[in-house]
C-alpha cells in the first residue's frame, strides 16, 4: 500500500494515507460522575521518527478505540489534517490528524525492528532551562532515577490535587519531575525503587513543561505525559554506563504515606499548640465553627499566575513578590482569614478557645459559592466592606483538613491553612450574626465588657470599632493595604473622616460613612474629605490614570483589570 511520510502531510489535501506507530494515548474526560470521554488524544510516529499529534473526537471514540492498540503500527487513511494546537503542543509538527467517520485503520503485521518506538526530542538540561515559562510546546527529558516521593495532597490554584515528585540526574545535576493526579497514582514507585536498588534505571519522560522551583529545574507532567523505564535508546545506555557502580541506592524523599495521613483531633486540642515548628509537617482533620472574619484584613488579593504570591506595582507593570519568581501576570484570588471556635467545647472549659484559619483560592470559593472576580465586580464587597455571601458563613460548621501555614513561622500565633473541606453542616442557633464583627482584641478570648459599632448596608458591611474596644492581638495585627489605601474606616482612629463618592447615597445617622459604598467602577474617583484642612484627597488610582477604561457591561473583565491598580497587600500567600 502506498503511503506518505508525516512530514509531507499538510492541510492542502485531505486524502492522505500514512503508516505510523500509535503511542501515548490520553483520554480527555469531563467532570461528570462517571466521567465521559470527550476525545482520545494520541501521538503518531512514522519510520523516519517524525511525530504528529492525532485526535479522535467524542463521536468516533467508540468506533476507533477498540481498533487501536498502543505501540502497534497501522495504515491510516481518510483523515482530516488540521492546524496543530497553539499551546502545549506535544510534538514538533505544524499539523495534527483528526479522525472522521470515514477514516480507515488497517494493522501492519510485519514491522521492522528498526521502526522507531519513542516519539521524543531529547535536549540537555541547559536547553530545558531556556524553555521555562514557555507554553507553546512540551519538552522531553531523559535521566537516571535517584528516587521519588510518596503521593501527597497538594493545594493548587485548581484545587487539591495528588502529587508525586520523581528525581532524575544526568550525572552532573538533579531535576524534579512532578506528576499529578492520575499520573502520580499510576507511577509504580515500589517497583522502580526495587529495580534501581539492583542496577541504574534510566527514565524517559515525554510531554513535560519546564519551571524553576526553589532554584531547581522542575518538569511538570501534562495530560499527554508518559514515561519509559530503561528505554531502548542510545542515550539511556550511555547514561547507565557512565554511572555504573557510582550511583547511590534510590531514596524515598519526604514523609511516608503514614506520616502524611491526617490526624483527627478536636479544635480545642489544636488551639493548645503554640510552636508552629513542632507541627509544621502535620495534617489534621477538625470540626470548626466559623465565628467571624479576621478584622482589618482583605478577603482577596492580586495573585501571581505562576506561584500565587502577591503581585505588586512595579513601574508601569506588576512584579511578583516571590523571591524566586519573575511573574508579571495575575488576577484576583481569595484569601479569607477566619476566626473559628470549637462547636462542641469540653464541659470543663472555662473560656472559649479560638484559632485562625485561612482559606485560599478554590477552597474559599467552595464555601462562598461565587468566583472572586464575580463577587468583586457585582459590588458585593471591596476592601473593608464584607459581602453578605461571606457574613452568612458565620455560625456554620465545617469538617476541615488543615495544616500549619508557612507564614506562621514568622508570627507569634499559629495560622492554619485549610487544605480541603471534608464536610459541611450548620449549627442551629437562636440568632445568626449576619454582620461582620471586627471584635478587636478578641481573637483568642472574648471580653464581655467590649463594645463595637457595626453599620450594615443592603449589599455590604461597613466596619467601625467603638472606643474602648481594646488592642488587637498579634495574630490579628497584620498591616494590610486595602483597596482604598487612604481611607481608615475605624471611627476610633479617625472620627471625622468621611467618604464622598461620585454616586451620591444617603448617609447613615450613626456614621459618616455612606450607607451604600461606591460601586466598584466608581472607586477610582472616590474622594476623602478632611474637615480639619478642608482639602480633598483623591485616591491614588485616579492620580495615576495608567490603565484604560473598562467596559461597564463586562463585570468579569472589569473586576480583573480594576483590581490590578488597587492592591498592595502584604505577602501572606498560600504555601507551596
Amino acid at each position: 500500500m502506498e503511503y506518505s511520510l508525516l512530514k509531507d502531510d499538510t492541510s492542502e489535501s485531505q486524502h492522505w494515507t500514512v503508516r505510523t506507530r500509535v503511542v501515548r494515548f490520553s483520554e480527555y474526560v469531563s467532570n461528570d460522575d462517571p466521567p465521559k470521554i470527550l476525545s482520545l488524544d494520541l501521538i503518531l510516529l512514522d519510520e523516519e521518527g517524525k511525530a504528529m499529534e492525532g485526535q479522535i473526537p467524542e463521536n468516533w471514540v467508540p468506533l476507533f478505540k477498540p481498533q487501536l492498540k498502543e505501540d502497534f503500527v497501522y495504515y491510516i487513511r481518510y483523515f482530516q489534517v488540521c492546524n496543530a494546537r497553539t499551546t502545549y503542543c506535544p510534538v514538533d509538527h505544524p499539523y495534527m490528524m483528526r479522525f472522521t467517520a470515514h477514516t480507515k485503520v488497517h494493522e501492519v503485521k510485519n514491522v521492522q525492528d528498526t521502526f522507531p518506538k519513542y516519539a521524543c526530542a531529547l535536549t540537555t538540561y541547559d536547553v530545558l532551562r531556556t524553555r521555562v515559562g514557555i507554553t507553546n510546546y512540551c519538552s522531553d527529558d531523559i535521566g537516571l532515577f535517584t528516587g521519588c516521593s510518596h503521593v501527597k495532597l497538594q493545594q493548587t490554584k485548581g484545587g487539591t490535587k495528588h502529587l508525586r515528585n520523581v528525581y532524575l540526574t544526568d550525572g552532573r545535576e538533579t531535576t524534579v519531575v512532578s506528576l499529578w493526579n492520575q499520573h502520580a497514582q499510576s507511577f509504580d514507585a515500589d517497583r522502580y525503587m526495587e529495580m534501581a536498588s539492583r542496577a541504574p534505571v534510566a527514565f524517559l519522560f515525554v510531554g513535560m513543561t519546564c519551571r524553576i522551583f526553589e532554584e531547581k529545574l522542575t518538569l511538570q507532567g501534562s495530560t499527554l505525559c508518559k514515561w519509559y523505564a530503561n528505554p531502548e535508546l542510545p542515550e539511556a545506555a550511555a547514561l547507565q554506563d557512565s554511572c555504573a557502580g557510582q550511583l547511590l541506592p534510590p531514596t524515598w524523599f519526604g514523609p511516608t504515606a503514614a506520616q502524611m495521613e491526617p490526624e483527627r483531633i478536636t479544635m480545642t486540642q489544636l488551639s493548645l499548640f503554640t510552636n508552629p515548628h513542632i507541627i509544621y509537617s502535620n495534617r489534621y482533620i477538625i470540626t470548626a465553627k466559623i465565628k467571624h472574619v479576621v478584622p482589618n484584613q482583605s478577603w482577596w488579593y492580586y495573585a501571581c499566575d505562576e506561584c500565587n504570591k502577591t503581585l505588586q506595582p512595579h513601574g508601569d507593570k506588576y512584579k511578583c513578590t516571590g523571591p524566586k519568581c519573575f511573574g508579571t501576570i495575575g488576577g484576583p484570588r481569595y484569601r479569607l482569614s477566619i476566626i473559628a471556635t470549637d462547636p462542641n467545647p469540653p464541659a470543663e472549659q472555662q473560656s472559649e478557645r479560638t484559632i485562625q484559619l485561612v482559606f485560599f483560592g478554590s477552597t474559599a470559593q467552595e464555601i462562598i459559592g461565587t468566583p472572586v472576580d464575580t463577587l468583586i465586580a457585582t459590588n458585593q464587597g471591596v476592601g473593608m466592606f464584607l459581602p453578605r455571601k461571606i457574613t452568612t458563613l458565620y455560625e456554620k460548621k465545617y469538617d476541615l483538613r488543615v495544616s500549619v501555614s508557612s507564614m506562621s513561622l514568622q508570627q507569634v500565633n499559629i495560622t492554619y491553612q485549610v487544605d480541603a473541606i471534608v464536610g459541611v453542616g450548620t449549627i442551629s442557633a437562636p440568632t445568626l450574626p449576619l454582620l461582620h464583627s471586627p471584635i478587636t482584641g478578641q481573637c483568642s478570648q472574648q471580653s464581655g465588657t467590649e463594645s463595637q459599632g457595626i453599620h450594615s448596608t443592603e449589599k455590604s458591611i461597613a466596619i467601625t470599632a467603638a472606643s474602648g474596644s481594646g488592642s488587637t492581638p498579634p495574630e490579628c495585627n497584620k498591616e494590610t493595604s486595602l483597596a482604598l489605601t487612604d481611607i481608615n474606616v475605624s471611627a476610633e482612629a479617625n472620627p471625622e473622616l468621611q467618604i464622598a463618592a461620585t454616586t451620591k447615597t444617603p448617609e447613615s445617622v450613626q456614621t459618616k460613612l455612606a450607607s451604600t459604598p461606591a460601586s466598584f467602577v466608581d472607586l477610582p474617583t472616590a474622594q476623602v474629605h478632611d474637615p480639619k484642612t478642608k482639602k480633598t484627597k483623591r485616591s491614588t488610582d485616579e492620580a495615576s490614570g495608567s490603565l484604560k477604561e473598562n467596559d461597564p457591561e463586562d463585570n468579569h473583565t472589569a473586576a480583573k483589570k480594576n483590581t490590578k491598580r488597587r492592591l498592595n497587600l502584604t505577602d501572606t500567600d498560600e504555601q507551596d
